[in-house]
């Protein structure tokens, strides 16, 4: 029998146990790897907390930089690159990141100055930095965009393998980092929940229409939209109500509070099994997801909808199109369109009979391509052409 190779998933929380870390998306996947015929070493990273408190103070006080701007700085990927144990890279066959483009190439010059070879590096994400300057990440000194884009193009060339996880990322490293398209690849998210743990909803044939909304960001996520959407499909005479997941309704604004037509479900942690298993009840029930957010890199809440059958309403925006099929999934639309654009894209849906259809071009997306056993062996796969 062939010895299981060792993948050192390279992270900052453990991806053996944290459901929550990058929406659960690190935990999944080292699920799947493990699926795909892998070991998996986690390789703990933390930056010198003293060292990292003198950087941050000296960047503030010299207004260079924010708290959190400073973790785009070689800074930060020199603390951190110094931080990994270099004795745990030697029971590697490959090295696995899901961020950390700081400090990979600071990481794979320190592998070689002590183990004279590295071993090849699998770079998985769901973004570049130029994709994320002005859309995600706003007012970034100029001095770490230049930093930052050199540290991720760094990254790009000392990585075997770049994975991204849509193809509006993965467009992005071959046509703003000159990758060559050879070393890439697209491998969608799954769901973060698992397999054993789904229902599928019923598609709705009338009645109250239950709408889903989950995320943590009320801005970003359009919550003021989703809302006004669902005030104006009851205002429309279709019966309708909100589960608003994600949020505590004392953290939203008060015109959106005490509304009868919303259910405040509050934040849900997924690490705690009572939180996961009502956030499991939750989506059962609805009868589609409804999240009009305005910059998404994939949205792996879109794949927890989909292998539950609930269709998804959403903006055309980041590389939700890899998750959203226009007409067969759901519908992305435009980003300037307004809560009534949204309440009469699902009122035509309503009108019109479409949700059985989308119920079942949802559940297809799912079970076809987004789901992490095809994530494990599309990965099983690429990795045939990996060295190591």
């Amino acid at each position: 029998m062939r010895e299981k190779k060792v993948i050192g998933f390279v992270s900052t929380s453990n991806p053996h146990t944290d459901r929550m870390a990058w929406s659960g998306i690190i935990y999944k996947t080292t699920e799947a790897i493990k699926n795909a015929g892998y070991d998996v070493l986690w390789i703990k990273y933390s930056p010198n907390p003293v060292l990292s408190f003198i950087i941050k103070a000296v960047l503030f006080l010299s207004g260079l930089a924010n708290n959190w701007y400073w973790r785009l700085t070689r800074y930060f990927g020199i603390l951190c690159s110094r931080s990994v144990c270099i004795e745990d890279i030697q029971k590697c066959d490959y090295l696995f990141f899901c961020d950390g483009s700081q400090m990979i190439g600071y990481l794979k010059t320190r592998i070689i100055k002590n183990l004279t070879n590295c071993p090849p590096i699998i770079y998985y994400t769901d973004m570049t930095f130029r994709l994320m300057v002005d859309y995600y990440w706003h007012n970034i000194p100029n001095w770490i965009r230049i930093q930052s884009d050199s540290l991720e193009k760094k990254a790009y060339e000392c990585s075997n393998l770049i994975i991204k996880s849509s193809d509006w990322a993965i467009n992005s490293v071959i046509n703003d980092y000159d990758c060559p398209k050879s070393k890439t690849a697209v491998i969608e998210f799954g769901a973060n929940i698992d397999e054993k743990d789904i229902v599928i909803s019923d598609s709705y044939i009338g009645g109250e229409l239950k709408i889903l909304f989950s995320g943590v960001d009320w801005g970003r996520k359009g919550g003021n939209i989703a809302i006004d959407a669902v005030k104006l499909l009851n205002e429309k005479g279709i019966s309708t109500k909100l589960y608003l997941v994600g949020l505590d309704e004392d953290k939203i604004p008060s015109a959106y509070q005490k509304l009868s037509y919303v259910e405040y479900v509050g934040f849900l942690n997924k690490n705690n099994p009572e939180q996961y298993k009502r956030y499991l009840d939750i989506i059962s029930q609805c009868h589609c997801l409804l999240l009009p957010t305005h910059a998404e890199c994939a949205g792996i809440v879109f794949n927890e909808a989909a292998a539950c059958g609930l269709p998804s309403f959403t903006y055309d925006t980041g590389g939700i199109a890899n998750y959203v099929v226009n007409g067969k999934t759901g519908y992305r639309l435009n980003i300037h369109s307004s809560a009534h654009d949204f309440a009469n894209v699902i009122e035509e849906v309503v009108r019109n009979n479409k949700f059985e259809e989308l119920h079942k071009g949802a559940l297809m997306l799912y079970k076809e391509r987004n789901n992490w056993a095809t994530w494990s062996q599309r990965f099983s796969d690429l990795m045939e052409s990996v060295s190591g």
